[in-house]
């Protein structure tokens, strides 16, 4: 290298430092900005390279250039840049650009180094190898059996300005076998725009974009999962990204005990409030208190089938803890990664502390009614009277929901016991008769109440019928009503 320097006469500027210890190589790394990869191995008729100071440059954090293709650096890391193999001068302009993008970019070092971490391990590759050799000893296929493909949900609910963030950090994930389903709404033409030039910049990613066919987040995730071709799923809001080994890393698991159908992750928070959450281990009786699984897990869509997919209807949300207690119903097994692979934009406001106390009490009265085999009889009758007293609020966006899911049951309930809490009983009685209509058979609440509210306005003949449908799907609290016998004025009395 020092003759190569003479010859083109910038010796002045190139400094050999020799061998260097550990220690020294590392003081002088942190000081780098740029690192020089392999440039000519096409010469030794090579069209791919493992170089090992590819690996060594990337846990040091020293963003590189290289040529040709390396298969653990993808050129759309924003830590590389890969120029052609070939004969032709290197683009100094190009990379002097690159030099300048990186030295300026926060976080840039970091980012490398975690990647380095989390994908290069040699416990990583181990375990690659492993499920290579254990397809091989069964002859199955790599990547039909060891190498399943996984379905990205990319929900784009009215969000548009950070979607082309949410499909990069998809497109970025070191496992190749995965497809983009991006679901929309209908009604966001920038959006479109956005997908046709991301479909541009990343060819070689399988993406397609569908219409949801019911309203809300639930409506969005269940539309894409309905149409994914991956046994793996991973659901992700559009104004939130995933780390670009967390596919790999969480398959990894999957691998190792193939019992699991959920690994999930710790969450990085980033926006207008940072910070990492990391969710408490999961137990059925620490989930039904709180949600411990962010939304971007990793799942089998088979446990989605079998739970019934989401449930829609809630007006302020908690689609996703309804969700995974419907998946606790039917079986859950979980892993959770401590490394914080999701991340998670927040906004002003948005903040669970930031809610009014009266909407937190409501939202989660709601939840708890339709998850009543989950939480039990009194509580749910606890949350009863909460509802009773619906906030204004809340009653509109859930008549928004009516209109909007006319064959969701809980809508019309909850509306129901708002009108029974101000004695508006004629009005109460026609809504618990809409969602009894439209209930499942299990469903018990509405003829509770129904029971309650004949039995008040003297209502004999319907008051026995509700009580006779009420024995059928809940006899516990059909029994309680009978041996009651007692009117009741609001919801709170019961």
């Amino acid at each position: 290298m020092l003759h190569l320097a003479e010859d083109v006469g910038v010796s002045a500027n190139v400094v050999y430092h020799g061998k260097l210890a550990k220690e020294e190589l590392e003081a002088l790394s942190a000081g780098c900005q740029l690192g020089i990869g392999s440039l000519a191995y096409h010469r030794l008729g090579l069209t791919e390279i493992c170089a090992l100071k590819h690996r060594e440059y990337a846990i040091q954090g020293i963003p590189f250039v290289y040529a040709g293709s390396d298969p653990d650096f993808s050129a759309e890391l924003p830590f590389v840049l890969r120029t052609p193999l070939d004969e032709s001068p290197i683009d100094i302009a190009t990379l002097a650009k690159f030099a300048e993008k990186v030295s300026i970019a926060a976080g840039i070092r970091e980012q490398e180094r975690e990647y380095a971490l989390h994908v290069l391990s040699w416990d990583r590759k181990a375990v690659k190898l492993g499920a290579f050799l254990q397809s091989v000893a069964h002859g199955s296929s790599v990547v039909g059996e060891a190498s399943p493909m996984v379905s990205v949900v990319l929900s784009c609910q009215n969000e548009s300005i950070h979607f082309a963030d949410a499909y990069k950090s998809v497109a970025h994930q070191t496992w190749k076998d995965l497809e983009i389903i991006v679901v929309h709404d209908g009604n966001n033409d920038e959006l479109l725009d956005t997908y046709k030039s991301l479909l541009e910049r990343y060819p070689d990613v399988a993406s397609r974009i569908i219409q949801q066919n019911e309203p809300g987040l639930a409506g969005s995730y269940n539309s894409g999962i309905e149409s994914a071709k991956g046994k793996w799923i991973v659901p992700l809001q559009a104004d939130n990204l995933i780390r670009p080994f967390f596919v790999s890393l969480a398959m990894e698991h999957v691998v190792r005990r193939p019992e699991l159908n959920v690994v999930s992750c710790a969450v990085q928070m980033f926006g207008h409030e940072t910070g990492v959450w990391t969710p408490k281990r999961y137990s059925p009786d620490v989930l039904k208190e709180e949600n411990t699984f962010p939304g971007a897990s990793l799942f089998r869509k088979s446990l989605w089938q079998r739970a019934g997919g989401y449930a829609s209807g809630h007006p302020w949300g908690l689609e996703e803890w309804n969700f995974w207690l419907r998946c606790m119903r039917v079986g859950l097994v979980a892993k959770q990664l401590p490394e914080p692979a999701a991340l998670v934009r927040t906004h002003a406001g948005e903040s669970r502390t930031a809610r009014p106390d009266v909407r937190r009490e409501e939202s989660r009265a709601m939840h708890q009614t339709m998850l009543a085999d989950i939480y039990g009889i009194l509580p749910v009758i606890d949350a009863h009277t909460v509802l009773a007293r619906l906030s204004k609020e809340s009653e509109e966006r859930i008549r928004e929901r009516t209109e909007a899911c006319p064959d969701l049951p809980y809508p019309y309930f909850w509306l129901g016991l708002a009108h029974e809490g101000r004695g508006e009983l004629p009005e109460a009685l026609g809504y618990y008769l809409k969602a009894a209509g439209v209930s499942s058979f299990e469903e018990w609440q509405p003829y509770m109440r129904l029971v309650l509210v004949n039995r008040h306005l003297g209502r004999k003949k319907a008051e026995e019928a509700s009580l006779q449908a009420l024995m059928e799907r809940c006899p516990e609290v059909g029994r309680l009503l009978a041996m009651v016998g007692k009117t009741v004025d609001r919801p709170g009395n019961a």
